[in-house]
């Protein structure tokens, strides 16, 4: 049975480095009507510091030992780096409370494409093939599974970007595997911190962010991004 589930971490970890264009059929993969994935809007900005895409699972009843996701965005954004040692490294982290004791790793591929930045993530255990827990130490559930830390650069467009979530799979001890029913996105926003032209009368401040892409209740001092109700974006200082 352990080398039936090496089998199919090691397909995963192949995730990393798999074209683009390919999405290998798997017949042990069934829909899940109970698992949930979601992943968190971002903003970011562009030549701005990073801000953190947070992803979420849950499923009633179910536990995974391994897990793989396929996300598309727009050209210009990039994964930010991190110092360890003396080396860079993706900034991607899984939550210490779900994964408290194990030896799952998570792995960030960014294969070439033409239209885009594609982000492939694979977290796998070849050392003792354990299930990620559903709660922290306490009992309390936890639903966050990893955060990764993305920026854009100056050749992004601004604007609002529906950003899919595919190829996902969620992977049980047994060597079976899920994914979740329907379609999985979430929202990236790019504003101008150039500022709008032509607001109209009625224009009003809908959300508030700061300038790492955090959501606010209300502007802080400082530089605040400020989505309208029109949809528009601008920069105040405050």
């Amino acid at each position: 049975m352990k080398k039936i589930f090496l089998s199919i971490v090691m397909a995963v970890s192949a995730i990393l480095g798999a074209s683009a264009q390919t999405t290998a059929a798997n017949p042990v993969t069934v829909e899940n009507p109970n698992l949930k994935v979601t992943l968190s809007d971002i903003t970011l900005v562009p030549g701005g510091d990073a801000a953190y895409l947070t992803v979420s699972e849950e499923c009633e009843g179910g536990t995974y030992a391994a897990f793989q996701m396929v996300m598309h965005f727009p050209k210009g954004i990039e994964v930010n780096k991190v110092k360890s040692g003396r080396k860079e490294v993706d900034d991607v982290a899984l939550n210490a409370a779900r994964f408290d004791g194990l030896t799952h790793s998570i792995s960030l591929g960014t294969p070439e494409v033409e239209d885009g930045f594609l982000l492939k993530v694979a977290c796998i255990d070849l050392t003792s093939n354990d299930n990620f827990y559903n709660d922290d130490a306490d009992g309390k559930k936890v639903t966050e599974l990893f955060k990764v830390g993305l920026k854009a650069n100056s050749t992004a467009a601004f604007g609002d970007f529906k950003v899919l979530v595919d190829q996902i799979k969620f992977i049980k001890k047994n060597s079976d595997a899920d994914i979740p029913s329907g379609e999985v996105s979430f929202t990236l926003s790019i504003p101008d911190p150039a500022g709008i032209e032509n607001v109209s009368l009625d224009n009003t401040p809908a959300e508030f962010y700061t300038i790492d892409g955090k959501k606010l209740q209300e502007p802080q001092k400082g530089i605040n991004i400020i989505r309208m109700s029109d949809g528009s974006v601008l920069k105040q200082v405050k």
